[in-house]
């Protein structure tokens, strides 16, 4: 009989761990959203198959790792630096390298990658 006790206690507990999980991400997905509307009421399209914001006008892309972790001030405030004059402005967390950025500009400006 402990052993059904136990067993049904640690269910318990399963189940309140599997809620605050879900909860959680929840609210990482609803800040997603949040930040994914902030970059499309700025002008940003998605591209699917680079996985970034991109904005022609301003020559300047959001990756998805750096909406990801970063919050909604910190996207705001990469909104309000001025447009590239030459090249492109990429927002990622790790710095891509420059054939990564060469082989990016020449796709977006060509206009060869779908946004």
């Amino acid at each position: 009989m402990a052993r059904l006790r136990n067993h049904k206690i640690d269910a318990n507990i399963g189940v309140v761990f599997c809620s605050v999980t879900i909860v959680h991400m929840e609210t990482d997905l609803q800040a997603d959203i949040r930040k994914s509307q902030i970059l499309k009421d700025a002008g940003y399209r998605y591209n699917l198959e680079r996985e970034l914001y991109v904005n022609r006008a301003t020559r300047t892309a959001f990756s998805i790792d750096f909406l990801e972790e970063n919050d909604e001030q910190e996207i705001r405030r990469r909104l309000l630096l001025p447009p590239a004059v030459d090249g492109w402005i990429f927002h990622f967390v790790k710095r891509p390298s420059d054939a990564v950025k060469k082989e990016l500009e020449g796709l977006l400006s060509n206009g060869r990658a779908k946004s």
